[in-house]
């Protein structure tokens, strides 16, 4: 405790001026008393003059009470749980990521269940149809002597009356003949190629004038019946068909386990004929034939 010397006033406290009146205190003495320390108050020095105004601007008064300034508290220190060393940029937030940003390694991307059954179903369609189309070829082969036919070679015959051309698997055998159809002369030109196993034949039946529409109509029918009755077959299947914007007739038919497939074409002047007859590969060899003719 401290005595102003100015006003007599009493202060707690370590303040350096009177609570009351602001006057400058005394520095405080101390007095080593043992192993401790004492402070007292010193009387006034009167050698000593009162520090004025002028000697420099006085601190303002704290209040009857001093309180001493806060202290600052110590900057922290980095610990150990820091994952980025000084320096090193921080990862971007999650809404400052570029799209397709990475943070770190990710599972290598699979294909959805559902398109991996997608790829092996269709594997295994394709297998089975491979697997088919081979039993079919072993089960339907070709007759002996007609793989080049198919293949897209033979001996090109042209009809004699220029209407139409066609590949056949060898010479054919000529015939020509007189008939009359529907009520209707007409010539037929014939070629034939016969072996063991199947009989590729092609024949054209040209009338000595041009036909009307209905006449060449009932012409095309008349012809498909009567070349099924020579051949002595069951009719198993008639189609009405366009054949290179004219109008045609395509059957199939069996004679005695043979398969037989036929096709006329009627032009202006002509009806076009072909027919294959086969024990086995008949439809291959009819699409052979049927690839290779043009009707004039």
């Amino acid at each position: 405790m401290r005595k102003c010397g100015s006003c007599g006033y009493l202060l707690l406290g370590d303040g350096d001026d009177c609570g009351r009146c602001g006057a400058l205190l005394p520095p405080v003495q101390t007095t080593a008393v043992g192993a401790g320390a004492v402070d007292s108050a010193a009387p006034p020095d009167a050698a000593t003059p009162s520090q004025s105004p002028a000697a420099g601007p006085s601190r303002p008064p704290f209040g009857r009470l001093s309180i001493p300034p806060p202290v600052p508290a110590p900057a922290p220190t980095p610990g150990p749980a820091d994952a980025y060393a000084a320096g090193s940029p921080p990862p971007p937030a999650a809404e400052t990521r570029a799209p397709g940003m990475s943070v770190g390694p990710t599972d290598p991307v699979r294909p959805p269940r559902a398109t991996r059954l997608g790829v092996i179903a269709l594997v295994v369609a394709i297998a089975c149809a491979a697997g088919f189309g081979a039993m079919h070829l072993h089960s339907d082969p070709l007759p002996a002597g007609t793989n080049a036919f198919v293949a897209g070679e033979g001996v090109t015959y042209t009809s004699p009356d220029g209407s139409f051309q066609v590949q056949l698997p060898h010479t054919p055998v000529l015939d020509t003949r007189a008939i009359t159809l529907n009520s209707i002369p007409a010539t037929v030109y014939t070629a034939d190629t016969q072996a063991d196993g199947y009989d590729v034949a092609v024949a054209s039946i040209a009338f000595p004038d041009r036909l009307s529409s209905l006449q060449m109509q009932r012409a095309l029918d008349a012809a498909f019946k009567e070349r099924i009755s020579v051949a002595g077959g069951t009719l198993e299947r008639k189609d009405l068909t366009m054949r290179d914007k004219l109008p045609a007739v395509e059957g199939r038919f069996n004679r005695n386990g043979v398969h037989a497939h036929l096709l006329i074409v009627a032009s202006a002047s002509a009806l076009v004929l072909i027919a294959v007859s086969a024990k086995s590969g008949t439809d291959r060899l009819y699409k052979a034939l049927e690839a290779s003719l043009i009707v004039g």
